[in-house]
C-alpha cells in the first residue's frame, strides 16, 4: 500500500488543474470550461496506473472460501513433486511415480474434506439463523451456499446469435428510452416550481473536509464502478486527491446548475 500511496502521489501531482476549475460563474458560456470529462479521466487514469504498478490482480474464480494453509502447502508439495516426474520422464513405476501419486491424492482428498467441512458449517449456520428467525442473516448465509454463477447464453425467440439479441435490445430500449432535451416545457415547470432555488447546494458547500469525510466512510470489500476502481483506492491514494476531487466536485456542481438554468 505505502507504494500504490506514493505512486498516487507522483502521478496526482502531474494532473493540471484546469482553469476553467476555478470557474465559479452560473453564467459561463466558454466552450473549454465545459472540458470536465478529461479532468475526470486524468484522475482515474493516475489511481488506475498507481494500483496496477503496486497491487496484485486475481480472478474471483480463483478465491475459494474453504481454502486454508494447510491446503496451500499440499498444493506446493503436489506441483512439486508433479514436475520432478515430468522431468524424470514421467516413469509408470518406480519411488517417484508413487510419491507423486501420493502427493496428488492428498491434495485432492484434503480439497474434498475442507469444502464439506465448510458446507456442513453453513448448514448449521443456516438451521441457527432459522431457529433464532434471523431473516438477514438467514439469507446471507443461504446465498453463500447455494447461489452459484450461471454463465450461459441469453437466447430469445428469432435471435440465432448475439448481434440478434443486441438487436432485440436495442429495438426494445429504443422503445422506452424518452430524450429529456425533447420535454422544455416540462424542465420549466419544474424549474418554475422552486427548482430555481439553489442557494442551499452551491459549489461553496463542497469543502475539503466533507470531500475527506464522505471518503473515510465508504464501505469497503465492494465490487470496483465502471472506471474499474473501489473505494480502497480512494482510501488509500495520496491526500492530494482529495483536493482534486473538490476541484472537479466544484465544477461539475457549476456545470450541472448552468445546465439547468439554460434548459
Amino acid at each position: 500500500m505505502h507504494n500504490f500511496y506514493e505512486d498516487s502521489q507522483v502521478l496526482l501531482s502531474q494532473i493540471a488543474v484546469p482553469d476553467c476549475a476555478h470557474c465559479s460563474s452560473m453564467e459561463c458560456h466558454d466552450i473549454d470550461h465545459l472540458a470536465i470529462d478529461k479532468y475526470y479521466c486524468d484522475i482515474v487514469y493516475a489511481l488506475y496506473c498507481s494500483a496496477s504498478a503496486n497491487v496484485a490482480r486475481i480472478s474471483s474464480s480463483s478465491l475459494k472460501p474453504c481454502w486454508n494453509e494447510h491446503l496451500d502447502n499440499l498444493k506446493q508439495d503436489s506441483i512439486f513433486w508433479h514436475n520432478l516426474w515430468v522431468s524424470a520422464g514421467k516413469p509408470h513405476t518406480g519411488t517417484l511415480q508413487s510419491i507423486a501419486c501420493v502427493c496428488k491424492m492428498k491434495y485432492k482428498s484434503a480439497i474434498r474434506d475442507a469444502y464439506a467441512q465448510f458446507k456442513a458449517a453453513h448448514d448449521d449456520a443456516i438451521m441457527k439463523h432459522v431457529a433464532n428467525k434471523d431473516t438477514s442473516e438467514f439469507w446471507k448465509a443461504w446465498s453463500a451456499e447455494f447461489r452459484k454463477n450461471i454463465s450461459s447464453d441469453i437466447l430469445f425467440k428469432d435471435c440465432r446469435n448475439d448481434v440478434d439479441v443486441a438487436n432485440m435490445f436495442a429495438k426494445q430500449i429504443s422503445s422506452l428510452f424518452y430524450d429529456s432535451y425533447d420535454g422544455v416545457q416540462s424542465c420549466n415547470d419544474m424549474w418554475n416550481s422552486g427548482l430555481s432555488d439553489t442557494d442551499h447546494i452551491t459549489p461553496a458547500n463542497i469543502k475539503v473536509d466533507l470531500i475527506d469525510n464522505r471518503i473515510r466512510h465508504l464501505t469497503r470489500g465492494k465490487a470496483c464502478c465502471p472506471d474499474d476502481l473501489g473505494a480502497e483506492h480512494l482510501l488509500n491514494a495520496h491526500s492530494s486527491l482529495v483536493i482534486h476531487l473538490k476541484y472537479y466536485l466544484t465544477w461539475f456542481c457549476v456545470i450541472a446548475i448552468a445546465v439547468v438554468i439554460h434548459c
